[in-house]
């Protein structure tokens, strides 16, 4: 068998080995020559892309308060038939809800619920205008449908104080009824945008001599905060 062994002139090897020397100096510079607050900012942005999730995918927490302005106006509808003349309304309704529930539930009906203590401020526009004070207690079913946009529906009664001399009521001591839905459409983790519209019900239930019964729709309008 023959061997065969390879020989290298050492003028080529201390070539290569300062040509290696002189491309890793270079890479080196050029490695430190990069400006520091951009290494400063690709390293926030990868901590940050790493440890947080997007805060609009985030659940409502049992416990969350719901902090919301809102204000509402309508019209009166004629039932019964003749019922009297048309009153046109303005709300005031500021509201703080409390999440009696995580999300539970399976499917298009999984969401949230909450209870909500309403204090409303109401002026009606008629013959004989009025402005009366009162509070609303409304279960809100909210539906987990998305994390930006979650409906609900909701159903509630309350009690106004003031004098009304309508046909439809008279009295200084009203009762009210109201349902509905809407939508929180959240612009933020915390914030959110309220849209709904109501059937709004208000009588006396017969303790004064009229008492036909309000019957309206208003839509409303509101921004809600949610302390989590």
């Amino acid at each position: 068998m023959i061997g065969v062994k390879a020989t290298w002139n050492p003028e080529v090897v201390a070539h290569l080995q300062a040509a290696k020397r002189a491309g890793t100096h270079a890479t080196s510079r050029g490695i430190s020559n990069l400006p520091r607050g951009r290494w400063l900012a690709a390293c926030l942005v990868g901590l940050a892309a790493m440890s947080s999730t997007p805060a609009l995918a985030q659940s409502i927490p049992a416990g969350t308060l719901d902090w919301t302005l809102a204000i509402g106006g309508g019209a009166s509808l004629d039932i019964p038939d003749r019922a009297g003349e048309t009153v046109t309304s303005v709300h005031v309704l500021p509201h703080l809800g409390y999440f009696l529930t995580g999300e539970v539930g399976e499917g298009l009906v999984r969401g949230n619920l909450e209870l909500i203590a309403e204090p409303t401020l109401l002026y009606l526009d008629a013959s004989n205008s009025a402005t009366v004070v009162g509070l609303s207690v409304l279960p809100r079913w909210v539906f987990a449908a998305t994390p930006r946009v979650r409906p609900y529906l909701e159903a509630g009664a309350g009690v106004l104080g003031g004098q009304i001399d309508l046909r439809q009521t008279n009295c200084d001591l009203n009762f009210m009824l109201e349902g509905g839905g809407g939508a929180l459409i959240f612009l933020s983790e915390q914030v959110a945008l309220t849209l709904g519209v109501r059937v709004h019900h208000v009588s006396n239930l017969d303790r004064c001599r009229n008492n036909e019964g309000l019957n309206s729709i208003i839509g409303i309008v509101g921004i809600s905060y949610f302390a989590r």
